[in-house]
């Protein structure tokens, strides 16, 4: 009967440690994961990071194409004029060819 008391206080005591080691055993993941949860946190500030970058730089795309879509109108004034210009020069060749006759 004593016998089996004390392989009962042994197992106990095994237990016990058993118990111990695994909690340490566990804290040691929780403080893993926290260092992981904090490397992620530092990936999305990143990544807004970008994000903002890349929005300024269709700012100015936004811009430049507002340019160039001013360019092309100052283009088409310019080409109207020049044929206003022909329309004048043919009329003067017109004349010509009557004070010929």
């Amino acid at each position: 009967m004593r016998a089996l008391k004390q392989r009962l206080t042994k197992l106990r005591s095994q237990i016990e440690k058993w118990h111990r080691d695994h909690s340490s055993e566990h804290s040691d993941h929780s403080s893993e994961h926290s260092d992981h949860s904090s490397e992620h946190s530092d990936h999305s500030s990143e990544h807004s990071d970008h994000s903002s970058e890349h929005s300024d730089q269709s700012d100015q795309s936004s811009e430049h194409s507002d340019h160039s879509s001013e360019h092309s109108d100052q283009s088409s004034e310019h080409s109207d004029q020049s044929s206003e210009h022909s329309d004048q020069s043919s009329e003067h060749s017109d004349q010509s060819s009557e004070d010929s006759d």
